[in-house]
């Protein structure tokens, strides 16, 4: 089992990462007066008995929220039934709310848990990839709204992140695979060793070995830990590097409708991006063919399917919240292990890298 200690404004998150980390659940829940247990229909019968083995012998009352697994639930209207039903429970600010599934669960409630009574304490429990090596830990929470992604949100950080690695044994290989394209991601933005490592550890990862598992995760949060730590609230611009992939990959994500999944889109967005940076003479061909390399190996897709007008793609783009003044900001690679961010990026430019992505 690892620790890490995130340094937050709203004091230390402590992430555990390994077999077995959700029996450690019992500790960290102590104080509250009551617990809710947020999860979704596919999640709770695969994992939802670790957790109440783990508060067996928490002598606290215990309510269970459960909403339909998908993008759809992180929304404000499923927000609103949350609240009602912590009303209806007699919930207070000392109550705790604990996540256990992917980010659409994580999001909406850490999202729900900063903004009932003005913040009541959150524990997330990531049982995907995705939200293991990204969604789980920096504070940031998000639901969609009037076709924007993650359009309205609040800060609001776990005070931990328990990381049971034994919980990506039940996802099927494409939900799998598509979380390694936000560790690629922090590979591609920040240690061009870590992104040697994963294709050199290709078929251990794939494989769901445990003890390859806990360090992919483990070097993944370190990552994302410093950035966060350095701009919690993406203010200078250091947090922004995560945000690489992410503007034509949230922008293939909605126009789509959310028929991708969310790793595969940021992908698909990776490579726009280094399209981009190829076109500004920022990085050469070598770069992308890395990156496209890196993608493949863990059967990742570098082209997509797209029947619309890309003038709708382009309509998204400019409703990201990462724009600004209907201009579209990018963070754009210069080597492996290092991007820049703040570019000011024109159409015929992002024209241009779309239609290279698609079939």
């Amino acid at each position: 089992m690892r620790s890490k200690t995130i340094t937050t404004s709203f004091g230390p998150c402590v992430v555990q990462i390994g077999e077995g980390a959700l029996a450690c659940l019992g500790k960290v829940v102590a104080g509250a007066s009551s617990i809710v247990i947020v999860t979704d229909d596919v999640v709770a019968p695969l994992h939802g008995s670790k957790v109440l083995d783990a508060l067996d012998n928490v002598n606290l009352t215990m309510h269970e929220w459960t909403v339909p697994a998908g993008e759809a639930s992180k929304s404000l209207w499923q927000a609103e039934s949350f609240y009602d039903f912590l009303a209806s429970k007699g919930c207070d600010r000392s109550t705790m709310i604990v996540a256990l599934g992917g980010g659409v669960v994580g999001d909406l409630a850490g999202f729900v848990a900063g903004t009932w009574m003005r913040g009541v304490r959150f524990v997330n429990c990531p049982t995907t990839l995705l939200a293991m090596v990204d969604a789980s830990i920096g504070g940031k929470t998000g639901l969609n709204h009037a076709g924007r992604k993650n359009a309205v949100g609040v800060f609001h950080h776990p005070e931990a992140v328990l990381v049971d690695v034994t919980t990506l044994t039940t996802l099927d290989d494409r939900a799998f695979n598509a979380g390694m394209a936000e560790s690629i991601k922090h590979g591609v933005i920040a240690d061009e060793a870590f992104l040697s490592w994963q294709m050199d550890h290709a078929q251990e990862i794939k494989g769901r070995d445990p003890r390859v598992l806990e360090e992919l995760v483990a070097r993944n949060i370190e990552i994302k830990a410093a950035h966060v730590e350095q701009d919690e609230r993406d203010q200078s611009g250091v947090r922004a590097k995560l945000n690489f992939g992410h503007t034509i990959g949230h922008a293939i994500e909605v126009v789509c409708d959310y028929a991708l999944p969310h790793g595969e889109c940021i992908g698909l967005g990776m490579l726009a991006a280094g399209r981009v940076a190829i076109g500004r003479g920022l990085v050469d061909e070598t770069v992308r063919d890395r990156l496209s390399a890196a993608l493949s190996s863990f059967s990742l897709p570098c082209r997509f399917t797209f029947q619309g007008d890309i003038s709708a793609m382009m309509s998204a783009l400019r409703g990201d919240k990462k724009s600004v003044g209907g201009v579209v900001r990018f963070v754009l690679p210069t080597k492996i292990g290092e991007v820049t961010v703040g570019h000011d990026v024109g159409d015929a430019e992002i024209e241009s890298a779309i239609a290279e992505l698609m079939e």
